[in-house]
């Protein structure tokens, strides 16, 4: 892997693990519902959700530490795909900035995989 795919990789992480941070722990605090425009009564109600939905994040984050860790092209493309096509998932059932904040980075990221950059 090159260092743009690594650099590239990393920014995706620290963003997965960020997004775990808010979903976990702050998703009732006025980050968590500032960040992801929650009504407070809403975010309160589903707090359990989105802690299972942060935990995933997590995963995906973690996953792709482990890719860089272990300069594995296989598994950093498994999880860039991972993360592209959660995406496209929560961008088309939940929020359309959510294709650009996780799908878009990820699609940059594969496209330097394979570039081998």
């Amino acid at each position: 892997m090159g260092i743009i795919s690594i650099l590239l990789l990393a920014v995706i992480a620290v963003l997965h693990y960020a997004i775990f941070l808010v979903e976990a722990f702050l998703w009732t605090h006025r980050i968590g519902i500032h960040a992801f425009r929650l009504e407070k009564d809403f975010a309160v109600r589903t707090r359990v959700l989105a802690l299972n939905q942060g935990v995933y994040n997590a995963f995906l984050a973690s996953g792709i530490v482990y890719a860089i860790w272990q300069n594995s092209f296989a598994w950093a493309v498994f999880f860039a795909v991972c993360v592209f096509l959660a995406g496209i998932v929560g961008g088309f059932s939940s929020n359309k900035k959510i294709l650009i904040v996780q799908s878009f980075p990820a699609a940059l990221a594969l496209t330097a995989l394979f570039l081998q950059c």
